[in-house]
């Protein structure tokens, strides 16, 4: 009979099933809350400077009809960084010298020389405010690369 040798493999397998695993947590890190998923239309100026607050420009914008009757428009642009990653570039080479020992001499090879470079992802939102009452919004992203 070769019930002994089996009985350590089924206690393993019945210890294996009842095993409990513990929960995950995120390793992901938290996404910066955005405030412009609380727009909506006709929020006053008031009511969007308290929910995403002061914008970075405002520039006058025209609209033939609307100016004709008086009334002033505006586009508030806001620029929110959504992600900010350093990595390590090779920029150039330099010649760099070494003892081959093959040869017994001294040769010259080359050499990677790297900087850091900086990319930032920026989601620009575009507000059209007219008489103080946001009408419509847009956004886009921009990428920005930076080597120091």
């Amino acid at each position: 009979m070769k019930f002994p040798s089996l009985l350590p493999l089924l206690l393993g397998l019945v210890l294996a099933g009842c095993a409990t695993t513990a929960p995950k947590l995120s390793s992901t890190p938290a996404v910066p809350s955005n405030p412009f998923t609380e727009l909506q239309k006709n929020l006053t100026a008031t009511q969007v400077l308290a929910l995403v607050g002061k914008p970075s420009e405002i520039n006058p914008f025209k609209i033939p009809g609307l100016e004709a009757k008086g009334l002033a428009s505006e586009i508030w642009i806001y620029h929110r960084t959504v992600a900010q990653t350093n990595q390590q570039v090779a920029l150039t080479t330099k010649d760099v010298p070494y003892f081959d020992p093959f040869i017994q001499q001294i040769r010259m090879i080359k050499e990677s020389v790297y900087s850091t470079e900086t990319i930032t992802v920026i989601e620009v939102f575009e507000l059209l405010m007219i008489e103080g009452q946001l009408i419509e919004w847009k956004s886009h992203r921009e990428t920005k690369r930076a080597i120091y």
